[in-house]
């Protein structure tokens, strides 16, 4: 009898979305990574951030898929933050959040899992910025 062994949802990396305006504000404060060096990066996995950016039609569907706040992503064209090893990254559950936080269920409000990294340096290997086309 053999085993099957479920792959962890984030076997495949994490992605990140934000705006070219969220990253102008770290960078304009000194950071030198993705986002807050102290707060880290909310990620979703990869393929299923690839499955939302392909059905939603807005800005306003990704931010209450992601359970962020509206407006959340205004400002600047949308990026993704790719991570293709989050484990690497200190993948950790989030503690605490917005008014849109589950805890203990490791899901965003669009049932998306999440987890959060340590907020990678601009020019790590294996993380990338990407302009999100269309949205």
């Amino acid at each position: 009898m053999t085993t099957t062994l479920a792959k962890h949802p984030f076997s495949d990396g994490g992605t990140h979305l934000t705006t070219t305006k969220r990253l102008d504000y770290f960078k304009a404060k000194g950071s030198t990574t993705y986002g807050s060096p102290d707060d880290g990066l909310f990620v979703a996995p990869r393929g299923q951030v690839d499955d939302l950016l392909a059905r939603a039609s807005s800005r306003t569907d990704i931010e209450v898929a992601l359970g962020l706040d509206k407006g959340a992503l205004r400002g600047g064209k949308l990026v993704r933050i790719d991570v293709d090893d989050a484990f690497k990254h200190g993948l950790r559950p989030p503690e605490g959040g917005n008014i849109y936080h589950r805890p203990g269920t490791g899901q965003t409000m669009g049932n998306l899992f999440e987890g959060v990294v340590n907020a990678p340096r601009v020019g790590t290997r294996g993380v990338r910025k990407k302009v999100v086309r269309g949205k």
